[in-house]
């Protein structure tokens, strides 16, 4: 009667954090609310023990990033590799490469230690291509449950499994004609690799 969520077609958050013992922390995905529009949310959720220790129940939060949202979306439409500053001489060498990259269509491997700027180098390297004016989409890979991810990344079609009511298109097709971004694909299960 509130809202209904994408991630509750297939497996629910809770569920998997019950069965699983497994929280999960700022996991981002899109609710309709009651009067029909779709909003961005964080979720997480977590389990609830007595004081011995056995689980009595579990919870879920819920966090409104509609705002974040619009402010992202206006940040990420001017940015550039000449937006991202570095004395490093490495580094130098990638900003040269990107204008010679952005002009591929081939995959590009984006390697480096957490907090480096892999998600800033990529996007830059999407503006700088032919591809500029097509969607940026981006799959946090350790964030979505691996139950998640395969529809996450391919969608589904209506009567795919119980509740599927209607086509889902994956992030996949989302990114036509721009970049899809699969942030940690290093934590993509061994299955799904394949298919991708």
């Amino acid at each position: 009667e509130v809202f209904r969520s994408n991630i509750c077609r297939e497996s629910c958050a809770l569920r998997y954090t019950m069965e699983t013992g497994n929280p999960l922390v700022n996991l981002m995905i899109a609710i309709t609310d009651a009067t029909g529009k779709k909003k961005p949310v964080s979720i997480s959720t977590a389990l609830l023990k007595d004081k011995q220790g056995k689980i009595v129940g579990g919870v879920e939060t819920f966090r409104d990033l509609s705002l974040v949202e619009q402010l992202r979306k206006r940040l990420e439409a001017s940015y550039t590799f000449n937006d991202i500053l570095s004395k490093s001489p490495k580094m130098q060498r990638v900003f040269d490469m990107i204008p010679v990259i952005a002009e591929s269509d081939s995959t590009v491997l984006i390697t480096g230690e957490t907090g480096t700027g892999k998600n800033l180098i990529a996007r830059a390297i999407h503006n700088t291509s032919r591809r500029s004016e097509g969607p940026f989409v981006t799959i946090n890979c350790a964030a979505v449950p691996e139950t998640l991810l395969e529809s996450e990344v391919f969608g589904y079609k209506a009567g795919a499994f119980t509740d599927a009511r209607r086509d889902k298109p994956g992030r996949l097709a989302l990114a036509e004609g721009g970049t899809l971004f699969l942030d940690e694909v290093g934590d993509i299960p061994m299955s799904l690799q394949a298919k991708l």
